[in-house]
């Protein structure tokens, strides 16, 4: 079981080979409503020990043609979560909160490797 995972919702960017399938009617994107009910779902399932790091991918809004455009999706699956008054959370990861509790020597590694991966 992984211990750390990342929610990709499917939008539609130019240029890229869905597009054809997008015109011909073969596929389409959830509306905003079935994509945080699909979300929130997701959620509820997710083991506890299980982080959920990204939620949406980092493309400008103008690229995308269709799909989710809005930059704060997490903030509105915890709304749809609270909402729905199970108490469940979505569970981020933060390497600099791991850092911090790690000792000195590892936090200097863990950032290493962390801004090794930005770049």
């Amino acid at each position: 079981m992984p211990d750390e995972v990342k929610v990709y919702p499917c939008a539609l960017i130019e240029g890229s080979r869905l597009v054809g399938r997008y015109e011909r009617g073969e596929w389409r994107p959830y509306t905003e409503d079935e994509l945080l009910d699909v979300l929130a779902d997701d959620i509820v399932v997710t083991p506890a020990f299980c982080r959920i790091s990204r939620m949406i991918r980092d493309f400008s809004s103008d690229d995308i043609m269709v799909g989710n455009k809005k930059p704060n999706l997490r903030q509105l699956v915890e709304n749809r979560l609270a909402a729905q008054g199970d108490g469940t959370t979505v569970r981020e990861f933060a390497i600099a909160r791991s850092a911090w509790r790690a000792p000195t020597w590892m936090s200097y590694l863990l950032m290493r490797k962390w801004r090794t991966r930005r770049r």
